[in-house]
This record gives C-alpha cells, sequence and structure tokens, in this order.
C-alpha cells in the first residue's frame, strides 16, 4: 500500500512562502482506500456503541458538546 501525500494551496491570493498556507492531501491506491473504508465501518459501529462522552467521529455530535460536559461540572 502506496500514500502519496502533497501540498494543496489554502488560499491563492495568500503568501506562497507561508506554510501555514498549505494543507496536505493523501492519494492513495485502491486496496488502500478498500481497508479505509473497512476501518470507518467498524470505527462508526465501536463509537455509536461506545462511551457516552465519546463526541468526535459520531454523526450528530460535536465538540461543541463535550464543552457543554466539561461546563456542567
Amino acid at each position: 500500500m502506496k500514500i502519496v501525500i502533497t501540498p494543496l494551496i489554502k488560499n491563492k491570493g495568500g503568501n506562497l512562502t507561508d506554510i501555514n498556507n498549505y494543507r496536505a492531501i493523501a492519494l492513495s491506491n485502491v486496496d488502500t482506500k478498500i481497508l479505509e473504508r473497512m476501518l470507518l465501518a467498524n470505527t462508526k459501529e465501536s463509537a455509536f456503541h461506545g462511551d457516552k462522552y465519546q463526541f468526535d467521529f459520531k454523526a450528530g455530535h460535536s465538540t461543541t458538546l463535550s464543552t457543554g460536559v466539561v461546563k456542567s461540572y
């Protein structure tokens, strides 16, 4: 499995020498994409039935919810 990481410019009108103006994207082959889909399906299932304080990678949840939990203590 091989992944090629390529820089992508965020703001073409911005400073092209600034490292913060780039984000990395991973270009992968079909085998890797199939494996990622399988892992994603397993991760979503376990996150749905997992810890009640799991807010990330869960549909309908966000870090805003976790902030509310922290503030309630």
